[in-house]
């Protein structure tokens, strides 16, 4: 059966999470404000829960997003052990305050918002007194009403509170890229380019995090399935082979070794030779993929292509004997 992959909203909304708890509060984390009820801190973690625990995506093709799912289920944890106890509760509090991170929940991205009526805010006006004081008692004047900001100015304060988000993530995710955490860097920089979608500098280092994330999570894979066929465990080699494989690594192990084994046990061998093939577009000057290919052309009857390649290989290491063995086997 088909593991159904996580939705874009799915997505979204587990990077925003995880990138709360790398730069917010636990309030953030947990999505209400720092004034929420001891009932509105429980009830916003047994959502989570029903939502988000890691159990409930057993099933589900998440990539690489299983690590975020357990990532998150441990922040959401920390934060709410925290607030839901008084004592260490007011603590976290002026640990806050003291360092000015008076928190207010981390909005989800722009794209995604829920739509709803907002509250409008209301700015503070001052009647002037006059310097002359009136020989007459007046009748004091009715409180004005305060006015509404305007739309453009809403507007206006919606759009500067997105920068601000969206900068927090960038420096966020900036961090963790300068340190070679490209998951961790990948998640913060996508959030960044949600809340500042028209920022070239935001999009192209998430693009280069992006790409190594996903060269990173391609090299797990591969690492894995190299230890699944070293139990023998052949179905788990080849289902992580080709997970590394969708990734598309710039390295070719993963289309090499998927290739070994459709052709040694599955016999499969039209598939392995795509493989192959796939394997030295992407590492032409490898020895071992070019002296493969050779040896399963020769064996198919396909007397140029092996030759060619066996001429490759001979060029790429010219002392090794099996290119020459081959070679003369050809002529």
């Amino acid at each position: 059966m088909e593991r159904k992959p996580l939705n874009e909203l799915e997505t979204q909304e587990l990077h925003r999470i995880r990138a709360a708890s790398q730069v917010g509060t636990h309030y953030d984390v947990l999505g209400v404000d720092i004034s929420a009820s001891k009932d509105d801190v429980e009830g916003a973690y047994h959502a989570f829960v029903r939502q988000w625990h890691p159990d409930r995506f057993f099933n589900r093709d998440a990539g690489e997003l299983h690590a975020v799912l357990d990532e998150n289920f441990a922040a959401v944890t920390r934060a709410f052990r925290v607030l839901r106890d008084t004592a260490s509760r007011k603590a976290y509090d002026s640990e806050i305050r003291a360092t000015s991170r008076v928190s207010t929940p981390v909005p989800p991205p722009p794209a995604v918002r829920e739509s709803g009526r907002e509250t409008p805010g209301f700015e503070v006006t001052f009647r002037r007194l006059d310097k002359e004081p009136t020989p007459e008692p007046r009748q004091a004047a009715a409180p004005r009403q305060s006015k509404a900001p305007s739309a453009v100015e809403k507007i206006r304060k919606q759009l500067h509170a997105q920068f601000i988000q969206a900068q927090r993530y960038y420096e966020s995710g900036k961090a963790e890229f300068e340190q070679g955490h490209w998951m961790k860097a990948e998640s913060s920089l996508y959030l960044a380019t949600r809340y500042d979608p028209q920022n070239a500098e935001y999009k192209a280092l998430h693009a280069d995090a992006s790409r190594r994330a996903r060269n990173a999570r391609a090299a797990q894979l591969v690492a894995q399935a190299e230890q699944a066929e070293g139990y023998g465990q052949s179905k788990e080699a080849i289902a992580n082979y080709r997970k590394a494989i969708a990734l598309d690594p710039p390295e070719g192990r993963a289309f090499y070794r998927l290739a070994q084994i459709l052709r040694t046990q599955e016999d499969d061998m039209r598939a392995a030779v795509e493989l192959y093939r796939k394997a030295i577009l992407k590492e032409p000057r490898n020895f071992e993929f070019c002296m493969t290919l050779a040896e399963v052309y020769d064996g198919l009857g396909l007397t140029e292509n092996a030759r060619r390649l066996a001429t490759i290989a001979s060029a790429l290491d010219r002392n090794h004997a099996g290119p020459k063995v081959l070679l003369k086997k050809l002529r």
